[in-house]
């Protein structure tokens, strides 16, 4: 009698090899994972390098950085020159050495970028704000404004613009006021000193607001910031109250300041504590701490052009003296 065979898999052969696929799908998808954020973080360090090769060429041309300001007489005599009331961000003055020249040509400097009415941009310059740029964005940042930017100017420890002089605590980045700074103006070496890193945009008030994202608002708090470790105790109490209170820190490349396009050393990178501002006084003030989605820490960008990843775990006084051009610290 001759026998019979069947073609197929027997249901045990199915679950078996369903297993086994299973198996090895639960050992690769966290590699996959890391690969593509691998790459990912390289990209936004390639964009901080593109700005760090932009700010040498600028200073080659003008001798002089360009400055992120709002609105001083220092405005109108860097290059490009402005209107009586600047608000133009350093990244909007870099355009042309980013292979931008035709958006940078359609900026008109001679008003503000902030309309009369506080109207974001300012309508001459409208179609140029709504403009995404793709090196100001970062893979893994995940932003929902595609014309902000991941990217911001160091403008030192403290939470003070310092309009008239500089103290231990503020006036003392890579951006200061009242005026630029060129390359003798680092004591602390370039190469000791942050020019840009990595500040996640905020939630704009779409979705959930973040933390790590948004501020809280510390007006309601003494005006006089004694110390910069004061002002981050404020920082920690206006999070627990109404917080946040500003969600669209980093909607725009454009406007100059703190709520868009400058970060401060205050504490390290992913700090734990939220950030806080004050945006009822003119410049505002507060805390914008350098974040990222990267595992452990954040790209940043030395003034001498060189990309680093510096650690979430980097004690707070080097991060500190990385933020100082002039402190006389030397921190690696």
């Amino acid at each position: 009698m001759r026998r019979r065979y069947h073609d197929g898999f027997t249901l045990i052969e199915v679950l078996a090899v369903i297993s086994i696929i299973s198996l090895l799908a639960t050992l690769l998808l966290p590699a996959i994972h890391v690969a593509r954020e691998s790459a990912r973080r390289s990209a936004c360090a390639n964009n901080l390098r593109q700005i760090g090769l932009a700010l040498h060429a600028y200073h080659a041309l003008h001798r002089m950085f360009p400055v992120d300001t709002l609105t001083y007489s220092i405005a109108r005599a860097a290059p490009p020159p402005v209107g009586p009331t600047a608000y133009f961000s350093s990244l909007s003055r870099l355009l042309p050495h980013l292979e931008l020249s035709a958006l940078h040509d359609g900026l008109n400097y001679q008003v503000e970028s902030i309309s009369s009415m506080r109207e974001i941009p300012h309508p001459i310059n409208r179609t140029v704000h709504a403009s995404s740029i793709a090196s100001f964005l970062c893979p893994s940042d995940g932003g929902i404004v595609a014309r902000g930017t991941s990217y911001r100017g160091n403008g030192g420890v403290g939470p003070m613009w310092s309009m008239e002089a500089e103290t231990p605590d503020s006036g003392n980045g890579f951006f200061t006021f009242p005026g630029g700074t060129s390359e003798s103006s680092f004591p602390d070496g370039l190469s000791h000193t942050a020019a840009f890193s990595e500040r996640l945009i905020g939630s704009s008030g779409v979705g959930t607001e973040a933390p790590e994202r948004d501020a809280g608002d510390v007006c309601p708090y003494p005006a006089t910031y004694t110390t910069v470790d004061v002002a981050l105790g404020w920082c920690r109490v206006a999070s627990t109250k109404n917080f946040p209170s500003s969600t669209d820190l980093g909607s725009t490349w454009l406007v100059a300041g703190r709520s868009f396009t400058i970060y401060t050393h205050a504490q390290s990178p992913n700090g734990e504590i939220p950030d806080g501002l004050c945006r009822a006084i003119n410049p505002p003030t507060g805390m914008v701490t350098a974040r990222s989605r990267h595992r452990g820490g954040v790209n940043v960008l030395m003034a001498d052009g060189a990309g680093r990843f510096v650690r979430k775990s980097t004690d707070r006084a080097v991060w500190r003296a990385n933020g100082t051009r002039n402190g006389g610290e030397l921190a690696e």
